[in-house]
Formats: C-alpha cells, structure tokens, sequence
C-alpha cells in the first residue's frame, strides 16, 4: 500500500509539473453594423456597392505577451504596439485579424 501511494504522488507530481501554462494568445472578437461606406474596390462584393447597414465581425488574435500595456489593474485589456503606437515602438501585439463583410471573409496582413 506504502508503495501504491508513493507512485500515486509521483504520478500526481509529473501531472502538475507538465500541465501547460496559461495560454496569453487571445481572441477579441467585435460585431456590428456599417454606418457608412462604400466597398471601393469589390473586396466585399460589387465594386461600388453601398455598404451602409449591412453587418460585419472582426476578430483579432492577439498575444498579451507583446506589445505595451498602459492601463493596468483593470477589467479592461489595453495592448498597444505597432509602428503609429509612440517611440519606441514596440511590437504590435495582434497576431492576425480577420473581417467578414456581406458574407466574405477578409485575413488582413502587415505584409
């Protein structure tokens, strides 16, 4: 029984040492609709099609690790960075975005 128990804990102890971590890589994700504009270029549809009204989500994937953190202590998550962000800069901390429009997904890059 003695025995038992000491492979027992150490099976518990190798559980606990190898649980990952919490994960800092987050998803915001907005909804909403178009007050006013004009899809320009088709990306979203028909080139010139009045998008006023119709809907869209925007999701952000993000790492907390990245980027500045001015407001802290709070409920709210603040993370700045990118090129426009102040000097200096740090990086930016989104990881990819995506915006659906009129039922077309967009993946928008820094490329």
């Amino acid at each position: 029984m003695k025995i038992f128990l000491h492979v027992l804990a150490a099976g518990l102890a190798t559980a606990v040492a190898t649980a990952p971590a919490a994960a800092s890589v987050k998803i915001a994700t907005y909804k909403g609709i178009i007050s006013d504009g004009t899809d320009l270029t088709g990306v979203f549809g028909i080139v010139g099609q009045d998008l006023t009204g119709i809907g869209y989500v925007s999701s952000y994937v993000y790492d907390r690790e990245r980027g500045r953190h001015p407001v802290t202590g709070t409920v709210v998550d603040s993370s700045l960075g990118g090129t426009y962000t102040g000097t200096p800069s740090p990086t930016s901390p989104i990881i990819s975005t995506t915006i659906t429009i009129n039922g077309v997904s967009r993946l928008l890059s820094d490329d």
